[in-house]
């Protein structure tokens, strides 16, 4: 999300401030289990976010090897 001033924005300007979070790599909350992170282009003044797919599976696995709760990697294959 981008916020401005407390609201949520779709896009930056050059002369705003904003507060821009992409989420977490590995730790979506928007219902999409793909990985999430963004680019921001100081030349252009664009802020682009990328997912795509990882290894899920692998990684709940190592959640539960690691004594956390099962529930922290079973969250990651809905996105929330």
């Amino acid at each position: 999300m981008i916020f401005q001033k407390g609201s949520i924005v779709t896009s930056i300007e050059r002369n705003g401030k904003f507060l821009v979070n992409p989420g977490s790599i590995g730790q979506p909350r928007d219902g999409d289990p793909r990985l999430c992170f963004g680019i921001f282009d100081t030349a252009e003044w664009t802020f682009d976010y990328v997912r795509t797919t990882y290894d899920i599976d692998t990684t709940a696995m190592k959640i539960v090897r690691a004594g956390l709760p099962p529930s922290l990697g079973e969250r990651l294959y809905l996105g929330t």
